[in-house]
């Protein structure tokens, strides 16, 4: 129940965006060329669409990976779950600064480290995106 309660809103946000995103490139003009030559439609959907379609929802999921690791306060409250969020809460009720700052340099940590992770991913997937890095 709680991995449902946390994974909701992420799961119906990538799809939208996912949707939202094929539809943009199947009005594509290289995507009615490819048709016209008559490829196959699994080839169209896997190396045209779907890979031209997922750089957004890759840059996307980057800070929503960050978000379900360490925005897990409330579920963890609610649910009673030992974790991050919970000990963040009891060291600000307790003035513990030296915690609330360690773990608030955890978490921004972990933020750019996905932001970068989801970069990479997406210079890895379209080579466009390697000469800007």
């Amino acid at each position: 129940l709680p991995a449902i309660a946390q994974g909701l809103y992420p799961i119906s946000a990538v799809a939208r965006q996912t949707q939202n995103s094929y539809e943009e490139v199947v009005k594509q003009d290289y995507i009615t060329m490819a048709k016209a030559k008559g490829i196959s439609k699994r080839t169209l959907l896997f190396r045209h669409i779907l890979k031209n379609a997922m750089l957004p929802v890759i840059t996307y999921m980057g800070p929503m990976i960050a978000f379900l690791l360490t925005g897990s306060v409330v579920i963890e409250q609610i649910y009673t779950i030992p974790g991050i969020g919970k000990e963040f809460v009891s060291a600000i009720t307790n003035h513990d600064y030296t915690v609330v700052m360690g773990i608030t340099i955890f978490i921004g940590a972990i933020i750019i480290i996905c932001n970068l992770l989801s970069d990479l991913i997406c210079a890895v997937v379209d080579p466009r995106v390697r000469k800007t890095l």
